[in-house]
Formats: structure tokens, sequence, C-alpha cells
């Protein structure tokens, strides 16, 4: 068995921690510090050896191109198990040693969500088989018409690079109560 001792996408606030209690060399979205550095994309992951990510789901499909590029030959991944089929499923099936379901719809108390008291196990129950989603405010990718987080950077549905992430967006008009 091989331990995880890097993680890639993370916040010095709720990376993971080793059997010690120390907590493991892990990439933050910008500085700060106790990050092994900024930005996963941006990092040589040559020699890594099982390194872990929870990626945001409009990401995972740039992870498993970048994981190509560097040559990753095994990862710790956590996706949803998604319907319809997102474009990326095909991709990491292929390349898939092995799998295991960590939560079904609705089971609660599988991950930890962030609140003001730290990091509290979720008790909403998981939006998809695996993993849960949390929502935010959507806007339409300007090439493809999909629904995305208001501060997407790459569009779920088609690779669309948002080069415009600091302007005003228009929000589509939805009840984000009836979105939950």
């Amino acid at each position: 068995m091989v331990h995880i001792q890097l993680v890639l996408m993370a916040l010095d606030s709720n990376s993971m921690k080793d059997r010690c209690g120390n907590k493991l060399r892990h990439f933050t979205p910008y500085p700060s510090p106790l990050s092994s550095g900024v930005d996963m994309f941006s990092q040589d992951l040559y020699g890594e050896v099982n390194p872990y990510v929870f990626p945001p789901f409009h990401l995972i499909s740039s992870v498993l191109k970048y994981f190509e590029s560097q040559k990753i030959d095994r990862c710790t991944m956590i996706v949803p198990d998604m319907q319809p089929t997102p474009v990326w499923w095909p991709k990491l099936r292929s390349n898939m040693e092995s799998y295991f379901v960590i939560g079904e719809i609705g089971e609660v108390n599988v991950i930890r969500k962030p609140s003001k008291k730290g990091y509290m196990l979720d008790k909403d129950g998981l939006k998809c088989r695996g993993v849960a989603r949390v929502w935010q405010p959507a806007v339409l990718c300007p090439s493809c018409k999909y629904a995305n987080d208001i501060s997407f950077k790459f569009c779920q549905a088609c690779d669309f690079v948002n080069d415009n992430t600091n302007s005003e967006v228009s929000v589509i008009d939805y009840d984000i109560e009836k979105r939950l």
C-alpha cells in the first residue's frame, strides 16, 4: 500500500494529515504559510507517488490532462458518479486501477463542510453518488451555454477557458433554494 504524501489541491486549513497529525505537503491556490507551492498546474509532479486530489468538478478534465502530461502513473482522486456521464469519465475509467464508493445519494456524515465552527460533518447528505456538490450562483458559458458556477475558470461541458472571472457577470435567475 502506498501512502499519500502530497495533496495537490488544498488550503492550509483543510490539508490532510499524516498518522502523527502533521499536515501533508500541499499546493494551495495562492501563497500561504504552510503551502509547498501555489497552483498544482504550475508544479513539476515528476517522481510523485500517489498524490491525492479532490478537484472541483469543472477541473477534472484539466487535471486528467495534466496528469497525462506529467506522466503520473498513480494517484488518489475523488470524483462524482454523475448522470449524464461527464465527458472526462471514459478517460478516467480507462486509466482506473481500482475504485470504491465513498457514499451514496442522501447519505450523511460522508464529508466535512466548512462552517464558522470549522469543518463539520455534512448533515444534508450527498447530492450525487460519491461526493457532495456545493452550489453557487450559475452563469452561462459563452461558448456552449452550459450553466457553470459564477467563478468558473473552465467550462464543465466544453472546457472553454473563462478569462473574465473578475468581470461582472449576469447570474441565471434561479431560486437557489430550489437548486439545492
